[in-house]
């Protein structure tokens, strides 16, 4: 049922100017609850932007084109937008089409089918798949797609085994396999282990899966594809000293850039959860029914008023593991909430509209070579790789946010995506940083946003790595970016000597220690709270772009320039500092500049003669430190 003023709406009466629906939002809102199926759909769509104190009685609620460079005047081709609008608040919906209907070939967008496991939905998933394979040069592989260690045979029908069971490769055999990017939470999903192997290589009850690796099977079936990888499944969980899941999570780059796909299941909280439930949300509604007219003027069929898929509960952005596993991959489907995408070097499409989306994701990619999205230039010098070097730093960023059920695994969790970068700079890696980049690598800082890093349980990390702590970190991106943190001051760090030991047979994963011997200008400090002195006067001695949101926890008066009593602080702090923890603060703090304006907090370790990182600080005049000595240190 619809009310007069949907029935009476259409695309040549917005074509001749804006359109008043309902009188006030009170009477679309009453209009949707007597049953009008078009107020319902446009309630709900403005009904997000409405606050508590919007008047609710008087003012139309009416359409208008929406003011966007690709919405087209006739509304008829194309990319069709419209704003739905009700006093100065707006949603934007659009015109979508079913897929093969008349309408569909001037529309881009599409109707979301409300069933992930529709033959539909699977047609469009296998169609974007071929044609990625086939037609994008960049997502082609060129060097083997070798299986892992172990896969899980799906037994497709009319195979020689029709139940599923742990397959385990030859080591050098090749093949199309999908491999599974998800959350465990806090379920405990069936896992290989010392005792199971044999029996997991006869057969697995498909019922006693969890539903995130039941449902991963279907997708896998249903795409054709013979087997698929699970961690739960393919690597031993309980293998002497840890052994099978060091040498298999070692492999990681591997497991995922080989992958004909990877399924991202990205609502599901934990394994039990499921990602191919019933979409019934608004973001699948068919939405508010129009008839269709062709550029000529006559009628084709129906159009969709609607509002975009929902894209929220995207569980694995949260997920550290999910940070390497996504961009490893050659091509990922998301389940999202409300439609399926695909994602690969070249671009995104979603269920929601027929076109690719150039772009590419954030998945590495070289041409020539493994997947490598990073921009490499061919000009040489110190600034060769700074792009390599930038996507590197934002994605530790990003990174360090994410949540990790054990914190043993902060290197082995990304040590798949630092093998990929390596592939590209030839470079050294050391627990997180880049030994060519050593001097921005060693600049980082707890976040002013969150709450202070943590001391974890011991695991090997030196101090002066970012993995030494828990929690989030910032490397000041703009100003990587922007500035020019290499600059020649006469202030730089120089490296003397290094040594850092791994654990096994990762030697860009898990560490045992590690220490730098360095050279640089070095001051003892004081630390004084914040504000000392006649004022705060922080914008004399930084630029406003430095200290922007910034929270220190102190401000450092060199020792040589200590008042006598607190109340002779007249003058202003020379550098400000933020510390990596919480807690009681060291007796002995020394500054050590790394670059210009920036530098390390260390503290110094009289028994063992050596120093370790508690803090980051910044500076605003070089002199400050170019006038002390240089002095020769070891930082562990």
């Amino acid at each position: 049922m619809l009310c007069k003023y949907c029935a009476g709406f259409s695309l040549k009466l917005l074509r001749e100017g804006n359109y008043n629906h309902q009188p006030s939002l009170e009477h679309l809102q009453s209009s949707a609850l007597n049953g009008c199926g078009g107020c319902d759909i446009l309630y709900r769509a403005i009904g997000e932007t409405i606050t508590g104190n919007t008047d609710r009685k008087t003012g139309h609620v009416w359409f208008g084109q929406a003011n966007r460079t690709h919405a087209t005047p006739a509304l008829v081709e194309n990319n069709a937008w419209v704003d739905l609008r009700y006093m100065g608040s707006a949603r934007t919906l659009y015109l979508a089409a079913d897929e093969g209907s008349h309408a569909s070939r001037f529309v881009n967008y599409r109707v979301v089918d409300p069933d992930p496991t529709s033959a539909t939905t699977y047609r469009r998933l296998k169609g974007w798949i071929h044609d990625c394979v086939a037609s994008h040069p960049k997502c082609r592989h060129k060097a083997l797609r070798l299986l892992p260690t172990r896969v899980l045979d799906v037994s497709l029908p009319g195979s020689e085994f029709n139940k599923l069971r742990i397959y385990t490769s030859c080591g050098a055999e090749e093949g199309d396999y999908v491999a599974l990017s998800y959350c465990w939470g806090n379920a405990n999903p069936v896992t290989t282990t010392r005792a199971n192997l044999e029996s997991h290589k006869r057969g697995i009850l498909e019922a006693s899966l969890p539903k995130t690796i039941r449902d991963a099977i279907s997708v896998t079936r249903d795409l054709g594809i013979r087997f698929l990888w699970v961690d739960a499944l393919c690597i031993i969980q309980d293998s002497l000293n840890g052994e099978d899941w060091h040498a298999e999570s070692s492999k990681m780059r591997d497991v995922y850039s080989n992958a004909y796909v990877t399924i991202s299941a990205e609502t599901a909280i934990d394994a039990n959860a499921g990602f191919l439930a019933h979409r019934s949300s608004e973001g699948t509604n068919r939405g508010f029914m129009l008839p269709y007219l062709s550029v000529n003027g006559s009628e084709h069929g129906s159009v969709y008023l609607q509002q975009k898929p929902a894209d929220r509960n995207r569980c694995l952005s949260y997920r550290a593991w999910a940070f390497q596993e996504r961009r490893l991959s050659t091509r990922v489907l998301d389940y999202q909430a409300g439609q399926i995408s695909l994602t690969c070097r070249t671009g995104m499409i979603e269920e929601s509209s027929a076109e690719l989306v150039k772009g590419g994701s954030v998945i590495i990619y070289q041409e020539g070579s493994r997947p490598l999205h990073l921009s490499v230039p061919t000009s040489g010098g110190k600034e060769r790789y700074r792009n390599v070097f930038l996507e590197w730093y934002t994605g530790i960023e990003n990174y360090s946010r994410r949540d990790l059920t054990y914190e043993s695994d902060k290197l082995p969790a990304i040590s798949g995506y630092a093998q990929a970068v390596q592939e590209v700079i030839r470079g050294t890696y050391w627990v997180g940083i880049w030994k060519e980049d050593l001097l921005v690598g060693l600049l980082w800082s707890a976040s002013s946003t969150r709450n202070r890093l943590r001391k974890p349980s011991p695991r090997g990390c030196p101090s002066w790595s970012w993995a030494a702590l828990d929690g989030a970190v910032d490397y000041h991106s703009l100003w990587i970016r922007y500035g020019n943190p290499r600059q020649e001051s006469g202030l730089e760090l120089k490296l003397i000597e290094d040594h850092v030991e791994p654990l096994a047979v990762d030697s860009i994963g898990q560490v045992i220690g590690g220490n730098l011997r360095v050279s640089g200008y070095m001051k003892k400090v004081t630390c004084l709270p914040v504000g000392w002195g006649v004022a705060w006067e922080r914008q004399d001695i930084f630029t406003s772009s430095d200290v922007e949101n910034w929270d220190p926890l102190g401000d450092f008066i060199g020792d040589d320039q200590r008042p006598s009593t607190s109340t002779d602080c007249t003058g202003r702090p020379f550098a400000i500092c933020m510390f990596d923890t919480d807690g009681i603060r060291p007796k002995d703090i020394w500054c050590l500049a790394v670059v210009s304006t920036k530098g390390l907090v260390l503290e110094y370790l009289a028994e063992k003669k050596v120093y370790q990182r508690v803090g980051f600080f910044m500076f605003s005049d070089p002199t400050w430190m170019s006038k002390c000595p240089v002095s020769t240190i070891t930082i562990v």
